[in-house]
């Protein structure tokens, strides 16, 4: 008998209490979503927050804007919480990932920077969104940075969750995790509008800051060729 057999009926006894905890968060509304992705951001509750969102929309569909900011922004609290522990802890969440993809992960947000955040952000499960906060952490990644990535990343995601919640009813969880892969293009999408806007911002900046010809002042004759 392996220690994993010992083990699966003490897991499944936690996972139930965990799952009961976070219903029980559920019926605080508003404020319960808030706290069920904050928690879920650092013990996961096994799909009860995305479950008592989409419950919270179908009793109160008119709030479903609101209801998606609060998931979005206790999703990022909570993220940024754990990335603190990653800061302090240092190496010990390192061990969590293997060298490889933890160079390619780190290779990415330096490189990206808040793009690839929000990317991550946006995908739901089974994405694995945990190491790229990790890896933040190990980088010394600016903690608002961070948060600025997450929030507008986790946002659109519950957004979308949302909306398809008041237009299909209980079966927008279905059709999120059925379609992965239009989020993959909504990230697409939302990317390359980001980095356009950027290169043109930087573009009229350099040509406001290039040397320009000094014009003569009011009143002043020019002086004549030789």
């Amino acid at each position: 008998m392996t220690i994993s057999t010992l083990a699966a009926p003490f897991l499944t006894t936690v996972t139930q209490k965990l799952q009961a905890f976070g219903w029980w968060l559920a019926g605080f509304g508003l404020f319960g979503v808030f706290s069920l992705m904050l928690v879920d951001s650092l013990i996961p509750l096994v799909g009860v927050p995305e479950l008592a969102l989409v419950t919270l929309i179908l009793e109160k569909p008119g709030q479903w804007i609101i209801a998606a900011f609060m998931a979005a922004l206790g999703s990022t609290i909570g993220s940024l919480i754990f990335y603190s522990f990653v800061r302090l802890a240092g190496q010990r969440f390192a061990k969590s990932i293997s060298p490889t993809r933890r160079a390619k992960i780190e290779g990415l947000i330096r490189r990206y920077d808040i793009l690839i955040l929000i990317g991550a952000a946006v995908m739901p499960p089974p994405f694995p969104f945990k190491p790229f906060v990790i890896c933040a952490g190990l980088i010394d990644f600016q903690w608002w940075r961070l948060f600025t990535g997450l929030l507008i990343g986790r946002t659109v995601r519950y957004a979308v969750l949302a909306f398809l919640t008041v237009r299909y009813g209980k079966d927008a969880l279905e059709i999120v995790r059925h379609n992965a892969g239009w989020f993959f293009l909504g990230v697409g999408i939302l990317a390359l509008v980001i980095i356009a806007y950027n290169l043109i911002v930087r573009r009229r900046g350099n040509g406001g800051d290039g040397p320009s010809e000094e014009q003569p002042a009011a009143g002043t004759a020019r002086p004549q060729d030789a």
